[in-house]
């Protein structure tokens, strides 16, 4: 893949993931990843009035998010304990700092891919008022989140 599209789709992926995430909104804070999945994915059927099909890819891409959330999530402590091994050392190895992001990059895409076809998914399948109502919303909290990060 060529950098600017593989960086396109990873800053995307991002971006969804980061919405999802941070528009649980501080009640939801100390909630469960599946409770904060539950509740986005009801207000984002409330708000785009989703029908059927529509829940169902929904629910499918809120599967595939969760699940990668929670394997981050797992694996964060181990890579913790392995920046901090790298540096303890005396001389600090750049090869095997450099192989430590290879090797985090490397999930992260073989993770982003299937959440970024459920999107895309879901996205297709909904009608061009509701395509417009979440291309508003996801504008709207841009404006309002991004600049902070």
């Amino acid at each position: 893949m060529k950098h600017p599209v593989r960086y396109s789709i990873l800053a995307a992926i991002g971006i969804l993931i980061v919405i999802v995430v941070s528009s649980c909104g501080y009640k939801y804070y100390h909630s469960s990843i599946d409770d904060k999945a539950q509740y986005i994915s009801e207000r984002i059927t409330d708000k785009l009035d989703l029908k059927g099909e529509q829940n169902l890819r929904l629910a499918k891409l809120k599967e595939q998010v969760v699940l990668v959330v929670k394997e981050v999530r797992d694996s964060k402590q181990e890579y913790h304990k392995q920046v901090l091994a790298l540096l303890g050392e005396k001389q600090f190895d750049s090869k095997q700092a450099l192989q430590l992001l290879k090797e985090k990059s490397g999930n992260f895409d073989e993770k982003a891919e299937p959440i970024v076809y459920a999107f895309a998914d879901f996205y297709n399948s909904l009608d061009s008022a509701q395509q417009q109502k979440l291309r508003e919303k996801v504008a709207k909290h841009a404006d309002s989140h991004w600049h902070k990060h």
